[in-house]
């Protein structure tokens, strides 16, 4: 009798388990029935409140339409005076648990996709070509402050080198002191001296003849 009572309690407790667990999904008539999105008329791409199309869980635009996903093509559409609806495709998850929607390309009526696709390529071209200049244009920009360093420069070299030997001294440059570093490095090797002096060649015990060469060099010759 126990044994059959415990059974019967064991059993009655999973019946209300499985009542527990189980949903029982409840609808009105008018939910039954397929859903038949509105059409586009006259032009005029049907939206909802929010003045886009949903196009989440891979929906398809209303009746009449097309999606057309290019970079800016709601600009170009809005030259055209292009009746559009931005296109909602999902939403993004952000942390903290913020979500925001997530809109790629437009909405547009069939008829005017061609004529829509055709006037986003001028613009891509129109927009490389305006790229492109803009670019040309700051090469010759770069260029000309180059080549007005370089003339400057230049012009100071000249400049400085003729007041430098007006009045007896050297043009203080890197490459005028590479070549005097040049020329004492060949002196020190050969074992010569030289020295600037301006005194008028004499006779040297040994048969040493000291002989001028240029205004200001000398050396010794045995």
């Amino acid at each position: 009798g126990n044994g059959n009572g415990n059974g019967n309690g064991v059993n009655g407790e999973e019946e209300e388990d499985e009542e527990e667990e189980g949903e029982v999904f409840l609808y009105g008539e008018w939910q039954t029935e397929p859903w038949d999105p509105p059409a586009a008329k006259d032009g005029v791409v049907p939206k909802n409140d929010r003045g886009n199309v949903d196009l989440h869980g891979a929906a398809l635009p209303p009746p009449g339409t097309v999606h057309v996903n290019l970079r800016g093509i709601a600009r170009v559409a809005r030259a055209l005076g292009i009746d559009y609806a931005t296109a909602l495709v999902g939403f993004e998850f952000h942390r903290g648990g913020k979500t925001t929607p997530k809109f790629e390309g437009v909405v547009v009526c069939e008829e005017f996709e061609g004529r829509l696709r055709e006037a986003h390529a001028e613009e891509e071209a129109r927009l490389v070509a305006a790229k492109a200049e803009r670019e040309r244009r700051e090469a010759k920009a770069r260029w000309r402050v180059l080549f007005s360093a370089m003339w400057t420069r230049l012009s100071l070299r000249e400049e400085f080198a003729m007041d430098a030997g007006g009045d007896g001294g050297e043009p203080d440059s890197d490459e005028t002191r590479g070549r005097d570093e040049t020329v004492d490095r060949e002196r020190r090797g050969r074992g010569k001296r030289a020295r600037f002096a301006d005194e008028e060649d004499v006779e040297t015990d040994g048969g040493t003849k000291r002989v001028r060469l240029g205004a200001t060099a000398e050396v010794e010759e045995l």
